[in-house]
Formats: structure tokens, C-alpha cells, sequence
């Protein structure tokens, strides 16, 4: 399944109008890989307007690593600007002046006669057009840099095979598995209320307020317990959260002790090809 995730940013996510929070997105992986479904996505970087918010940026870059036990995206890109999509077809929105000029590899279509003769430019048949939003700079290639040496570490690490998130119940309790950080296996036991409180976040992408909200109105448990939970959660790397929203990250142990799920969602991964596009290739060639 192609779920468009695109980034785990909210602030780029609200730029491109998608109408979703980055916890969604990691929530939407949970979900598929619970299911035994193959997520193929990429991840983008350079959206105009990205680099306006590096809080936003840093924060996803310090998540990256929590999520190493999920299906990586299948590349890490610059933005492109491809016809008919918001960004090229309202490119002043975005901030770049119109109109858009056709991608420098579009050069090599035509000769330069032809496209004279027929008063054609590149912009008139391309798919492609150039990039026109590069605020490229120095802070920048430090944060891109960053993400792409974030997506090598993770890619190697899940196509080992052998990295696991995990929880499973015995009795009233719960045992978390965990291998992301290192290569040996850490054992977490939780009580009876954690196991209450996991339930509920599997069940969607939670506003913590709310969470708790409901839990206390239901569940018989204090704000006070709630709370310490999801920080004993939170202390052992099992949310990822965003803005107030979070989002439980283990998978259930059956998923890993089942061959035809392993074949699907950790293989799978494996025969895949990935890729990443250094920055560089995001500036603008001269001379061509």
C-alpha cells in the first residue's frame, strides 16, 4: 500500500494541505504493519517554507530513531515540482514567481532549432519543472544532511531483519521487547493500568489531553495514574508525540513469531530498492 506519507512534520504537513499531523502518519504505519500490509512511501525535504520552522525540523529528526523498528521509506528526496500538483499549478502561493521553466533535463528532447521553429519552450511539455523554491543555505545543508544520514542509519538497520519493538501480555502484565538502540534485547515488565492505557492507544492517533479525559471518565484510574503511565511510556522511547499528540509504538509479539508476516513486512523490505538523493543534486546545474 502507497499511504503518501510524504514527511513526519506537522508544519510541512499543514504547508502541503494535507489535512493530517505527522502523528497520524506514524500511526498509519503501526496500523499497516499490525495488518501484515507493506507500506511503500517516501520522505520528502525542501517543501518551501520547511526551512521557516527548524524546531519542527529538529523534532523529527530526534523521532527518527524511536521509529527504526518500522517499514523505512523506500527513498529520501528533494521536493519536485511535477505539472498539475498545487505547486506548480499555484506556485505563487508558495512563494516563487511565475511562470515555472522546465527541468534542465528536458534540454535534451528537442534541439534548440526545433523548440525555435515551433516556438515551443521546455515548460510547454514538461512533467517536470524546475525547482524554483531552493532556499538552500548553509543551516539548511546541516539539517538535510542530518535527515539523510538519519534514513541511511534506519534502512540498514530494518533490513538486518532482526530489529523488533514489541509487546506481548503474561497474566495481568505486559513485557515490552526492545532491540531498536542497540544490538541486545531489552525486557520492560508494565502493571495491569498499563496495559489498560495501551489498549486505548492502539486504537487511534491520541490528543493526550483527551486520552486522559477519557480514561479518567472510564477507566477508574486517576488523572495522576494516567499520567505517570504515559510517562513511564514516554521515559522508555514507546510514544512518539508531536504537539500534544501521541502515538503507542510497539507491535504486538505475535506479529514477529508469524513466518507469513516476517515474509511481507521485514523481507519485503529487504528486496526492495532504496535510495537517497544527496542535497547536492538539489542545486541548480550550470552549464548544461
Amino acid at each position: 500500500m502507497q499511504p503518501g506519507i510524504e514527511t513526519f512534520n506537522s508544519h510541512v504537513l499543514r504547508l502541503m494541505n494535507k489535512g493530517v499531523r505527522a502523528m497520524h502518519n506514524v500511526y498509519a504505519l503501526c496500523t499497516l504493519m499490525r495488518h501484515g500490509v507493506y507500506p511503500a512511501y517516501n520522505l520528502i525535504f525542501g517543501f518551501p517554507g520547511e526551512a521557516e520552522a527548524p524546531d519542527e525540523f529538529h523534532a523529527m529528526l530526534r523521532l527518527l530513531p524511536s521509529l527504526s523498528h518500522l517499514v523505512p521509506p523506500d527513498a529520501l528526496m528533494p521536493v519536485l515540482t511535477p505539472r498539475y500538483a498545487p505547486i506548480s499549478e499555484m506556485p505563487q502561493r508558495y512563494g516563487a514567481a511565475a511562470p515555472l521553466t522546465g527541468h534542465w533535463r528536458y534540454d535534451v528532447v528537442f534541439s534548440s532549432s526545433f523548440l525555435q521553429q515551433h516556438r515551443l519552450g521546455t515548460e510547454d511539455f514538461c512533467y517536470y519543472f524546475d525547482n524554483p523554491y531552493r532556499d538552500f543555505d548553509d543551516r539548511t545543508a546541516v539539517m538535510y544532511g542530518l535527515f539523510q544520514h538519519q534514513y541511511v542509519a534506519w534502512m540498514r538497520k530494518y533490513k538486518r531483519g532482526t530489529i523488533e519493538l514489541s509487546f506481548r501480555d503474561d497474566g495481568e502484565c505486559m513485557l515490552v521487547s526492545d532491540n531498536r538502540f542497540d544490538d541486545c534485547e531489552t525486557v520492560l515488565k508494565f502493571g495491569a493500568i498499563h496495559c489498560r492505557v495501551r489498549d486505548q492507544l492502539l486504537q487511534r492517533c491520541w490528543s493526550e489531553k483527551v486520552l486522559i479525559d477519557a480514561m479518567a471518565a472510564e477507566a477508574g484510574a486517576s488523572q495522576c495514574e494516567i499520567r505517570d503511565v504515559l510517562d513511564e511510556f514516554r521515559a522508555a522511547r514507546l510514544l512518539a508525540e508531536e504537539e500534544g499528540w501521541i502515538v503507542w509504538l510497539p507491535l504486538p509479539k505475535i506479529c514477529y513469531e508469524t513466518p507469513s508476516w516476517r515474509a511481507r513486512v521485514l523481507k519485503g523490505c529487504v528486496m526492495r530498492n532504496h535510495s537517497v538523493r544527496p542535497s547536492s543534486a538539489w542545486r541548480p546545474r550550470t552549464g548544461v
